[in-house]
């Protein structure tokens, strides 16, 4: 939880050389994003931070972006941040809002946008933020482009370890 974020953010800041931080299902919310923000400005290497699937609205998201987006060097590569599935209520005005006003990308290129490189040179990356448990996905976009994620078809047949699509004839 944020009250325990506490303690694993004082460890951190102890580590000058922390590139990946990974605090996914941990039930972090706001209340620990300040902390979070503190460390995005005192450990500028960091590279990677997942905080997927835990309470984060809108204004967290906010506070922990603009701390990165000011604490990182313009010639390092961009912020790796991990937001999806978290509370934000309209992911897409948010980012939206994020665009006007800091170095924010959403990744829109997989090919040229990856963990260590911007096809836009901006500094934060907010990879599948669109992704949300409160909002739904647009048109489009109803699945996520996970590596070695498979979706099984509805008409699917289970065979053993695998599966089989019947062929539409």
């Amino acid at each position: 939880s944020s009250t325990g974020l506490r303690v694993v953010l004082e460890v951190c800041q102890r580590c000058p050389k922390l590139r990946v931080l990974k605090l996914y299902r941990n039930n972090l919310d706001d209340s620990g994003a300040t902390g979070l923000a503190e460390l995005f400005s005192k450990c500028t290497g960091i590279e990677e931070v997942h905080l997927s699937h835990n309470r984060f609205t809108a204004a967290g998201v906010e506070t922990m972006v603009r701390a990165a987006e000011e604490a990182r060097p313009d010639s390092m590569s961009p912020l790796w941040l991990r937001l999806e599935q978290n509370e934000v209520a309209d992911p897409d005005a948010v980012y939206e809002d994020l665009l006007t006003r800091l170095s924010v990308c959403n990744r829109p290129d997989e090919r040229y946008c990856t963990v260590r490189t911007c096809c836009k040179k901006m500094k934060v990356h907010l990879p599948f933020f669109n992704w949300q448990r409160t909002a739904r996905p647009q048109h489009g976009h109803e699945t996520p482009s996970t590596p070695g994620v498979v979706r099984v078809p509805q008409t699917a047949g289970v065979v053993g370890p695998s599966f089989r699509v019947p062929r539409a004839d």
